[in-house]
């Protein structure tokens, strides 16, 4: 599986990721999103429709670590200034609707 980079961390990239953390080899590279990394943890870990996440989720500047392990790194707000070769020929999950490209990105 490849390495994922997630733009857009509301509920669907929230359960695109926890989708993926019961296959192997998937791992989260890149998440861009407009909120904070403290915020993105506790909706992560609380949600008002599938209730709570059964792993420790913990923030800190610039990532979240899901039991322990700091493999989703939080980027920059805009989608053309996440670093996607993190994800090294993986893939671009996009779950964002205000995405545009329009005057300049």
């Amino acid at each position: 599986m490849p390495n994922i980079a997630i733009n857009g961390f509301g509920r669907i990239g929230r359960n695109v990721l926890k989708a993926g953390l019961s296959q192997r080899g998937f791992t989260v590279v890149a998440i861009n999103d407009l909120t904070e990394p403290e915020t993105l943890a506790a909706l992560l870990q609380n949600d008002t429709v599938f209730g709570r996440f059964g792993k420790k989720v913990t923030s800190g500047k610039g990532y979240i670590a899901i039991n322990g392990k700091k493999d989703s790194g939080v980027q920059p707000k805009r989608p053309t200034q996440t670093p996607m070769e993190k994800a090294q020929g993986g893939r671009g999950v996009g779950v964002y609707g205000g995405v545009s490209n329009q005057g300049g990105g």
